[in-house]
């Protein structure tokens, strides 16, 4: 079978993938469950020892040997297997939600059992080259590059499994946005007007409403000079439509991955809400790289942009 050539890893991949807890790779083929067959093996073996010793016959003693050798095989050929079991991944989305089910699309180069390690999952039944859907379920926000499978073998008779584990490469990074919540509005500030030291005010544009008279923090484009001419008071214009200015928002993670995670929900799920509405959003994180401020037009980029950040160097 031809194997991928492994590709380069972005750097914030593992950045990001070091916040989550690390579980450790078994690459060493251990028997499951051993204490069963092998008990039952030495059973079947003492009582056919008995039976051959009691009856004096030779062919119930060479029909013993046949089968003490067969099920001796049975026990220690899957570890000659499973060193050489090779899982690999043909084809996996490059987008998921936290919480939801992702399908991988892996092949084996042989029959073997495969079982998410590092994200929680549903076992798999592979035949030999036979491409199959592997179902992981990501918990947390983030990057992912590898999956930590362990993948067991019991041919060539099924008496008992033997299994290591393997670091699954994906074909390119699986973005993990997070769950969007309610209760980000503590997140959202708006960008600072062109002049005005005071609270800003976003810029309004569409159908005039009305005018009133001018507040500390309002930009030039509001005003409106043919009713401050007529009143002698600079006035400023009051339209239909919402702001045309686009909402800023800041989201610092802290160090803890649960309260992180729980902010970037909050965060996603103002994005959505403001998205909906048709607003214009610059969303500003921290990521491995540093410090970045771009806008988000719709929810898939807002949650990459989510996936990627970390807590900023002063978090806490």
């Amino acid at each position: 079978m031809r194997r991928r050539s492994r590709q380069h890893r972005p750097a914030v991949d593992g950045a990001r993938e070091a916040m989550a807890p690390r579980q450790r790779v078994r690459h060493l083929a251990l028997p499951e469950r051993a204490f069963g067959p092998v008990a039952g093996t030495a059973l079947l073996l003492f009582m056919w020892a008995g039976v051959a010793h009691a009856s004096g016959s030779g062919w119930v003693q060479t029909v013993g040997a046949v089968v003490a050798g067969l099920l001796l095989l049975g026990l220690v050929a899957p570890a000659f297997a499973a060193p050489g079991l090779t899982l690999v991944c043909e084809r996996c989305p490059t987008d998921a939600t936290a919480g939801s089910a992702v399908e991988i699309d892996v092949v084996g180069n042989r029959s073997m059992r495969c079982t998410p390690r590092s994200l929680r999952g549903t076992p798999l039944l592979l035949a030999r080259r036979i491409p199959a859907r592997l179902v992981i379920v990501p918990r947390r926000r983030g990057v992912i590059s590898t999956v930590t499978v362990r993948v067991a073998t019991a041919a060539p008779f099924g008496l008992l499994w033997w299994s290591r584990d393997q670091v699954l490469e994906l074909t390119h990074p699986l973005y993990v946005a997070p769950q969007p919540l309610k209760r980000g509005a503590a997140l959202r500030q708006t960008l600072t007007p062109e002049e005005g030291h005071g609270p800003p005010r976003p810029t309004l544009t569409g159908d005039l409403r009305g005018v009133r008279p001018y507040q500390h923090g309002d930009g030039r484009r509001r005003v409106h000079w043919n009713a401050s001419a007529h009143t002698g008071d600079l006035m400023v214009r009051e339209s239909e439509n919402q702001t045309d200015d686009p909402i800023r928002m800041v989201v610092d993670l802290p160090r803890d991955l649960d309260a992180a995670d729980r902010l970037a929900e909050e965060a996603m799920g103002e994005i959505v809400a403001q998205l909906s509405k048709g607003r214009r959003i610059v969303l500003e994180t921290t990521e491995v790289t540093g410090r970045v401020v771009a806008p988000v037009a719709e929810r898939l980029s807002a949650g990459r942009r989510l996936a990627r950040s970390v807590a900023s160097s002063d978090a806490r």
